[in-house]
């Protein structure tokens, strides 16, 4: 048998019980069986990239282009004739045309804008909601490991409860590295002040609380540093939601997103009353923090190393915020 291909002159050979089908299909004056009819529009239409199929929708205020295009045109005409009062009638209509056009992409813009805060809102909420309860989990872990070395007759770890501190600190190291890739996303996205700072700062607290479970301190002042965390997540974490349910209930007619004005760009991802929030709270834990400090390391302590840094810590701290109320009160985001 000589199939289709060889009839065409390419020497192939073609299937048994094809050719009354591809017969037809050449014209030669046989039917087309149904399926072949189906299999050679569903091959044209693969090939062909569709007949009319996948076409993508007009571009927002394409259309008003267009209309506006031959009111520019006859406009032009009518000032060549000095037709002064009917150019000035097109020109009116064009720029009415071009309005609506940019109309119609603000709210595009805006529209975009919003989905991308959706967006962050989320991942970031996701990344939060993760190293809360990995922070949770490491102080369950630490608070049960202090009870057991508690009970040891010299209150000293024994080797493998020095294991188990470590196996912690290693924990805490995933926590950093999840706070890393927060303040990635934050600083990428710009808009946010204290957010991105303050996360910064909570990252430093848990680099402390990883040094010292290295060390297998896991003691009282451990807790404490892993509850400051803690506490900070949380209020980033009620900050965040609250964010997007302020982005879900708002009038889309209104200007602005997440505690903005204006335009698309002016939207942020959160606004100045969320961002004070999350600087108070920084500066009561900071305030607390200094008087445990002073309650629990008197002078014989003064030259712990680690001490040493975290009392640092709290004069840098101390420092940020000072900053960060002036990037909001200058407008820095904005």
């Amino acid at each position: 048998e000589t199939g289709m291909m060889g009839m065409m002159g390419m020497g192939m050979p073609m299937e048994k019980g094809m050719m009354p089908g591809m017969m037809g299909m050449m014209g030669m004056g046989m039917p087309m069986e149904k399926g072949m009819m189906g299999m050679g529009m569903g091959m044209g239409m693969g090939m062909g990239g569709g007949m009319g199929g996948g076409q993508q929708p007009p571009k927002p205020g394409s259309e008003n282009i267009k209309k506006a295009i031959p009111d520019e045109d006859r406009a032009a005409d009518n000032l060549e004739k000095n037709n002064r009062e009917e150019a000035a009638n097109d020109q009116q209509k064009a720029r009415d045309e071009l309005k609506k056009t940019m109309e119609e992409l603000e709210k595009r813009l805006k529209q975009l804008r919003e989905e991308e805060l959706e967006r962050l809102l989320a991942n970031l909420e996701a990344r939060v909601n993760k190293m809360l309860a990995m922070q949770e989990e490491v102080k369950a872990g630490t608070v049960a490991l202090d009870a057991q070395i508690q009970k040891n007759e010299d209150k000293k770890p024994t080797r493998e409860q020095i294991s188990i501190s470590q196996k912690l600190s290693d924990r805490e190291g995933e926590i950093v590295a999840e706070a890393d890739r927060a303040i990635n996303v934050l600083r990428n996205e710009g808009s946010a002040v204290a957010f991105p700072q303050v996360l910064e700062e909570v990252r430093q607290d848990m680099t402390r609380v990883k040094e010292r479970l290295n060390s297998s301190n896991v003691q009282k002042g451990t807790q404490d540093l892993e509850q400051d965390i803690i506490d900070a997540l949380k209020e980033m974490q009620a900050a965040l939601k609250k964010a997007q349910q302020d982005l879900k209930k708002k009038d889309p007619m209104e200007g602005g997103g997440g505690g903005g004005g204006g335009g698309p760009q002016d939207q942020k991802l959160l606004d100045e009353i969320a961002e004070l929030k999350m600087i108070k709270s920084m500066q009561e834990q900071i305030n607390k923090r200094t008087i445990r400090y002073n309650k629990e390391h008197k002078t014989e302590q003064a030259d712990d190393p680690q001490i040493i840094k975290e009392l640092k810590d709290l004069s840098i701290k101390q420092e940020k915020i000072e900053g960060m109320v002036k990037d909001i009160a200058s407008g820095k985001n904005k």
